[in-house]
Parts: structure tokens; sequence; C-alpha cells
């Protein structure tokens, strides 16, 4: 937070500074660090200075679909945000990545599976990918898949706390 903000004292028109900020402060609240409502209105803000400064700047539109399906609990909002986003940068695999999340909220369960082969396909050491796409799996009884995905993701990054309990749930069902 603190190098994007000096960034920020450089250059205060630097958009896409403003996205991490957000991201940070978004994760922050997700980690209970802060409080859910100050990361929300940080996170927010910071997304929102990025759109007013780029409105064409896809991970900004990204941000801020976030902000809103995670805090806002506004589907729709988020949607049109990721349409924008995606309608910018298409190939995007962190901006994919993030709208997985989207589809998974809103029970879009085989739009997830087929997001999250996309995103491995492209960039196959990815490790949020991979945990994303074995629970994608899960969640529609493709058991062996979700292990599978699961023990790549584990590879990549081992400590993925998430992804044991998702290989755990599928070696249970």
């Amino acid at each position: 937070i603190s190098l994007f903000k000096q960034g920020l004292q450089i250059d205060p028109t630097l958009a896409p500074a403003l996205v991490e900020l957000s991201k940070c402060y978004w994760l922050q609240g997700a980690n209970d660090l802060i409080s859910n409502q100050e990361s929300f209105e940080l996170a927010r803000e910071a997304a929102d200075q990025a759109l007013a400064l780029d409105p064409d700047l896809a991970t900004a539109h990204a941000a801020r679909a976030v902000v809103s399906i995670t805090f806002g609990g506004d589907p729709v909002a988020a949607a049109r945000q990721f349409e924008r986003s995606l309608s910018l940068d298409p190939t995007n695999i962190d901006l994919l990545n993030d709208a997985l999340g989207l589809a998974r909220r809103i029970g879009r369960r085989e739009l997830c599976v087929r997001i999250g082969e996309y995103v491995v396909s492209h960039d196959p050491v990815n490790s949020q990918g991979h945990a994303r796409l074995a629970g994608s799996y899960m969640r529609i009884g493709r058991y062996d898949d979700a292990i599978a995905s699961g023990r790549t993701a584990l590879r990549l990054a081992p400590g993925r706390a998430q992804t044991h309990y998702t290989i755990g749930l599928c070696l249970i069902m």
C-alpha cells in the first residue's frame, strides 16, 4: 500500500496504481486486517478514482466489479463491470479469474468450468486458476478432475489451505 501511495504522490494520474491499491484494500478486509466497511470504502474509492482517470482501463472495471460483488452484494453491477472489463481485454487471465468468482457466486457452474479451463490452458502455472478450477469441477460432480486440478494447484503453491479442503471433500464424495 505504501509503495502504491508513493507512486501516486509522484504521479496522481497513475490509474493502474489505484487499481492495485483497491486490490490491497480488498485483501485487507478479506483477511480481517481492517473492517469490512473500511475495506469496502477504501477499495471502492480507489477503483472509482482509477475509472475516473481512465474509463477504458479493463483492470479498473474488474476491481470495481470485485468490490460490487464482495461488499455490495450486487451481482448485476458486478456483471456489468466484468462485461466492460472483458470487452476491453478479453484474454486477460487475471480478469477471467476474477470473473470466474462472480460466475460461481451466481451459480453458473458450467461457465466456471469453461473459464477455469481456459485460464489454466493459457497459464498452466497459475495456482489460483487450478484451485478455482478444482472447486468448479467439484461443484459439478467431476471429483477426479477436481482432485487432479487441486493437486496441480498444491504443487505450484503448497500452502493453499482451501485447496486441501476441496480435495478432502472430493475424496469423501
